[in-house]
């Protein structure tokens, strides 16, 4: 899904993409693919940039 630049994940997992289903946890999200970082849910309100989530340990990958 492609979102603007300062969408917050919480935005994208939790109202775009419906959220956890089956009354599961959220644990953690992988952005930037196989080399990108975990981001745990404390940084999911985090307006979401190239900058953000490098100071998170990761990337927005070849797609973004």
């Amino acid at each position: 899904v492609e979102v603007p630049m300062g969408t917050t994940l919480r935005e994208i997992i939790f109202e775009i993409g419906g959220g956890i289903k089956n009354g599961k946890k959220f644990k953690g999200v992988q952005t930037g693919g196989p080399s990108g970082g975990i981001i745990s849910e404390k940084e999911l309100d985090t307006p979401i940039d190239y900058g953000a989530l490098v100071r998170m340990g990761s990337m927005m990958g070849s797609g973004g």
